[in-house]
């Protein structure tokens, strides 16, 4: 599971501080990477996005924008690499190759659609509010 360090930690703290009282904390590339944030919150909701590996059809692009479209979700994580790449999987947006799949589809969409937060503590974090 990955580790929950530093920058994260203020990840984190900006999270809880802009959540708005979203039901979601965030969306998260990858079930451990959503496990880590869970565990760190203390146990807030997060969206994994595509499962274990990435690959998982869960949730659909069009679930994924009626959380956005209902104001259950804003924030997505965009990983390690703070941007959003074309892989999946267990590390993060950047770390695999799954064209094609949900995860990707999704990935796609954040990029088109929302917000890359520039301060630092919320660096790797996209806002997709409406």
């Amino acid at each position: 599971m990955p580790v929950f360090g530093a920058s994260s930690t203020a990840q984190l703290a900006w999270l809880e501080a802009h959540r708005d009282g979203t039901p979601y904390l965030a969306a998260a590339f990858g079930a451990q990477s959503a496990a880590s944030l869970i565990i760190a919150s203390d146990g807030q909701p997060v969206l994994p996005i595509g499962g274990f590996n990435g690959e998982d059809p869960v949730p659909t692009l069009a679930a994924f924008q009626q959380l956005i479209a209902d104001g259950d979700l804003r924030y997505v994580l965009a990983g390690s690499a703070g941007a959003l790449g074309s892989g999946g999987g267990a590390g993060g947006v950047g770390s695999g190759g799954d064209t094609g799949s949900t995860s990707a589809e999704i990935r796609a969409w954040v990029r088109e659609n929302c917000t890359a937060m520039t301060d630092a503590a919320a660096s790797g974090i996209y806002d997709c509010t409406p």
